[in-house]
């Protein structure tokens, strides 16, 4: 795949990422900030790493590979952006507030933390892309 049609590709994933983190935003952002007590949740980086590091860079692997790999890469990239998404905009739900003393707000640091991680591995995942297109001869320049 030329390096201009990788590039696209990875940017829809990073633009899918975005846009569901920003979905979050909509569903699960509280009406006011001071209604509840709020917490840094470190639980939903280190899920999204775990998840989404492993299919990105398998991902960006098969992506580079010729034939029905290549295709399957296709399938793993499209996974690879639903779970980075979901789990973005999952980073906003803190749990369901019943009462005022109730801590179940996540913190804008913990929410950009979630979508920093998304998007480190998603550009994990053109990384590996672009080092193996290269290491397998593939002609990256062109296109």
């Amino acid at each position: 795949m030329p390096v201009r049609n990788a590039t696209r590709v990875w940017g829809v994933v990073m633009a899918g990422v975005i846009v569901g983190w920003g979905a979050g935003y909509l569903i699960w952002a509280p009406e006011s900030p001071d209604e509840y007590g709020s917490y840094f949740d470190v639980c939903d980086p280190a899920l999204t790493l775990l998840v989404g590091l492993p299919l990105a860079v398998t991902s960006g692997f098969l992506l580079s590979r010729e034939g029905r790999v290549h295709l399957v890469g296709y399938a793993m990239l499209a996974l690879t952006t639903i779970s980075l998404a979901y789990l973005a905009q999952f980073s906003f739900f803190g749990g369901f507030c019943l009462d005022p003393e109730d801590v179940c707000v996540t913190t804008w640091p913990s929410r950009l933390a979630a979508l920093g991680t998304a998007v480190l591995c998603v550009g994990a995942g053109w990384f590996v892309h672009r080092i193996a297109s290269r290491s397998r001869g593939a002609d990256t320049r062109t296109g």
